[in-house]
């Protein structure tokens, strides 16, 4: 009844709150199956290139590796539960002497705004993936993901290529993107 009222106000938005809250939930409960979930939507990701003050967002899975982040960052300074072997690593010191270096160049960027964005990027792709997945355990490690993952990608590349054999390159190129 309620999605009714705002589907007769055209407010649409109200269709994805189910998906929004299921991604919201699993985040908050399964942090491995929203790597799962961020993995197989890559594929299908699609660039925005101008959202406002020329910066570009890849859909869905940026704002997923974003919120990825922040359950992490969560998770950590709410349980004081990390391993500090990863701290340690020689790739973690190589990782943060980078991303100290883009901090610092960012205060004397240019254009500012867009280094900030650019170094917001590299933070949550760097802790959403490196850190979270270090500090959760969830590597990927466990065979079975791996071969679903495996034959998720083999089975969408195969779809993905004969169903481009047959239609224009124009209206093709965000499924080429991964090719």
């Amino acid at each position: 009844m309620l999605s009714a009222i705002f589907l007769y106000f055209e407010q649409f938005w109200i269709l994805g709150l189910p998906i929004v809250l299921a991604i919201v939930g699993v985040a908050l409960f399964k942090l491995d199956w929203l790597f799962l979930i961020i993995t197989m939507l890559t594929p299908l990701s699609i660039n925005v290139e101008d959202i406002g003050g020329g910066f570009g967002l890849h859909l869905p899975t940026e704002p997923l590796i974003f919120g990825l982040m922040l359950v992490f960052l969560v998770r950590v300074f709410y349980d004081s539960h990390f391993d500090s072997r990863v701290l340690r690593h020689p790739l973690t010191l190589v990782i943060g002497i980078n991303l100290a270096w883009i901090l610092i160049t960012t205060f004397t960027s240019e254009d500012p705004l867009v280094s900030l964005k650019f170094f917001l990027s590299r933070l949550w792709f760097v802790v959403g993936f490196f850190f979270a997945s270090a500090g959760v355990g969830v590597i990927m490690i466990y065979s079975l993901y791996n071969k679903c993952i495996s034959y998720i990608y083999y089975l969408k590349l195969i779809r993905i290529r004969n169903f481009c054999y047959t239609l224009n390159e124009n209206y093709i190129y965000v499924l080429f993107k991964i090719l």
